[in-house]
């Protein structure tokens, strides 16, 4: 699939004809977040098929990845790249998860925070920037914090609007009243929100609304970011959205995934996905070719952190 110019270039060369106002370029952002589940093989096929088509993203790693050698040379084809690396926690676990929404954590709850910094300092000689939640669970005040004093910039926790009901925390809606655009958490920290509206713009949305209802929910977001143009597109993956031999994810029925479980929510609702993998592939390739056909520019997060500084120091 070929993908076409992207963002300015495409717009401006559009009309010729005459001196035309400049529009600001539409901003998109792809994140695609890793899992110790994940094949390595995988990994390495996404970041081959994200070169072939000149597109960059924002990876996050939990940290224990970094201990495991299995996943040492995928992670380093990710960063020898034109991507931004950032994290998502370290063990990922309801622990991590609960101690980052506390709204006042003892300072040992939010140990493993440091951790994965020294990981990933450790690894890559710098300190890592962007960072991710698990399952975009709530970043306390007290969390965002920590964050900021380990050198972070950028997070992407927040989905504004989500209804708890329809995530894997039913009885919670932390982000429900989130600002959309991108915001100051802290003085040095910047939220950059995933999409969203009752549901991310998500690979969990790419399988249960098909080709014709992602691309019809995908363009709420084309609609809000040409209204609002500092508000970025910004969708979520995982590598194996994007590797066309991975196998399909086999989909369990229990009795309970009807029930409201927390931490789980409602299970059921993943009876209704598509995990064809060859159509998976498809479908994620078509939304992100038609984001670029639309003129949007693809950035990282800290990019996209770095254009709306900028903005807000030219008003």
């Amino acid at each position: 699939m070929n993908f076409p110019r992207q963002g300015a270039e495409a717009r401006s060369n559009s009309c010729a004809c005459g001196p035309t106002k400049r529009t600001p370029a539409l901003r998109a952002a792809l994140t695609i977040d890793l899992h110790d589940t994940d094949r390595p093989e995988d990994i390495f096929a996404c970041v081959t098929w994200l070169e072939a088509r000149g597109l960059r993203a924002t990876f996050f790693v939990p940290t224990r990845m970094l201990e495991e050698a299995r996943f040492t040379r995928a992670i380093d084809a990710i960063d020898g790249g034109p991507h931004e690396l950032g994290t998502h926690a370290h063990r990922r676990d309801l622990t991590e998860v609960c101690a980052l929404g506390a709204p006042r954590p003892t300072p040992s709850q939010l140990d493993f925070l440091d951790r994965g910094v020294a990981l990933y300092e450790a690894r890559f000689r710098r300190s890592p920037r962007a960072f991710r939640s698990p399952a975009w669970c709530y970043v306390s005040d007290a969390a965002a914090s920590r964050l900021s004093r380990l050198g972070y910039t950028v997070d992407s926790s927040a989905t504004p609007q989500r209804a708890g009901i329809l995530s894997s925390q039913p009885f919670r809606s932390p982000w429900l009243f989130t600002p959309r655009s991108p915001h100051p958490r802290t003085p040095t920290l910047f939220e950059v929100p995933t999409s969203c509206l009752l549901f991310p713009l998500s690979r969990t949305a790419l399988y249960l609304l098909r080709t014709w209802g992602i691309l019809a929910f995908m363009e709420l977001f084309v609609r809000e970011a040409e209204l609002f143009p500092e508000r970025p597109v910004v969708l979520q993956l995982h590598p194996n959205d994007l590797s066309p031999n991975a196998p399909d994810e086999p989909i369990h029925f229990a009795w309970t995934d009807v029930l409201p479980l927390p931490q789980r929510g409602f299970h059921a609702r993943y009876w209704l996905m598509d995990t064809d993998r060859e159509r998976a592939v498809a479908r994620a390739a078509r939304v992100l070719e038609e984001l670029t056909s639309r003129g949007f520019v693809w950035h990282t997060l800290s990019e996209i952190r770095g254009l709306c500084l900028d903005g807000s120091r030219a008003t």
